[in-house]
């Protein structure tokens, strides 16, 4: 088996924000950038092509994707796309009842995204809408003490959506909240060998909002004026986009 440093997160608040890790069987990689709409007929082509969704974000007034596609080895199950003006907790809750488990949620240009993947057994996943901030501090609190690990943070004017697994233990995450980029806050997770694994920018209030958590392999941190591209190809990334 072997490892490949793949992009984890690409995101766009203050700065361009990109980090990347060693993934075991990763063949290759994919990011797009679309300024227009979003891309459905590209994000099916990489359905069919089993390339896996990681993230879809918004930033810089252009739709942001990353796919990763695996070696043979690894089975992607069948991938769903919902895109809607509502919160889809219908889509998320008949998802879960078909063994299918959230890979993707997120808020882009007034649209809620979801991508969801077939499994083979059930998910423990759990997803809740927080009002604010406050909420959503006190949320992620009360699922470390049931053991739940947060997968991901999403930011909507509606509120912010906490989406979490069941674990079997202690998940180990910090989560933080920053008006400005926090090197020296990222400099003490990474000092305990925990590393981010979701990355969101309030635009209306213009904080950070991280959570970090342990990872064996470690990351690399990227932050940047300009599209990191350069850093993107360096990576042997297939980098697609309008701009």
């Amino acid at each position: 088996m072997s490892s490949k440093e793949g992009v984890t997160i690409l995101v766009h608040g203050e700065a361009w924000i990109c980090c990347s890790t060693l993934i075991k069987d990763l063949q290759s990689q994919s990011v797009m950038r679309e300024d227009e709409q979003f891309p459905h007929e590209n994000l099916q082509r990489w359905f069919n092509q089993k390339k896996k969704i990681v993230q879809i974000a918004y930033g810089d007034n252009t739709y942001i994707i990353l796919a990763h596609r695996f070696t043979y080895n690894i089975d992607i199950g069948n991938q769903n796309l919902s895109v809607s003006q509502e919160f889809p907790s219908e889509f998320i809750q008949e998802a879960w009842t078909n063994n299918c488990q959230v890979n993707v949620l997120s808020y882009c240009k007034n649209e809620w995204i979801v991508v969801t993947e077939q499994t083979d057994q059930h998910v423990p996943q759990g997803v809740k809408l927080c009002a604010d901030l406050d909420e959503l501090q006190d949320s992620v609190a009360q699922a470390w003490k049931d053991k739940k690990k947060v997968l991901q943070v999403t930011w909507s004017p509606e509120g912010w959506a906490l989406l979490t697994e069941q674990t079997d233990g202690a998940t180990g995450q910090r989560f933080s909240v920053n008006s400005e980029w926090p090197f020296e806050k990222i400099s003490s997770f990474y000092a305990e060998k925990k590393y981010l694994t979701s990355v969101v920018w309030n635009p209306e209030e213009e904080y950070w909002v991280l959570i970090a958590s342990p990872l064996a392999t470690g990351q690399a941190l990227k932050t940047s004026e300009e599209y990191p591209y350069e850093k993107l190809k360096s990576l042997d990334a297939y980098v697609y986009g309008t701009r």
